[in-house]
């Protein structure tokens, strides 16, 4: 069981920095047009600075350990709804 948790945690480990690497700079100016319309200045602002895009790029990997972390939950109650109707049947 234990090792199991650790296979799973390092398959999602993996999926993470993979989809880390795949951030794309014009994802990064969206994240932070998207942020600056929730703050309310996006009308003031036209430059986007190097905090701006760390800030953003840090939003997008949270986002994305969030769903990756969702996915790996879903998988496994697949996964775990499969054994028990195997065993049930």
């Amino acid at each position: 069981m234990f090792a199991e948790r650790r296979q799973e945690q390092a398959d999602k480990q993996k999926r993470i920095d993979i989809s880390i690497q795949k951030i794309t700079i014009e994802e990064i100016n969206v994240e932070v047009k998207r942020i600056w319309s929730q703050n309310g200045t996006l009308d003031k602002r036209t430059r986007i600075s190097k905090n701006d895009r760390e800030s953003a790029r840090n939003n997008l990997i949270k986002l994305i350990k969030i769903q990756k972390e969702n996915n790996m939950h879903l998988e496994y109650l697949a996964r775990h709804q499969k054994e028990s109707t195997l065993i049930h049947n």
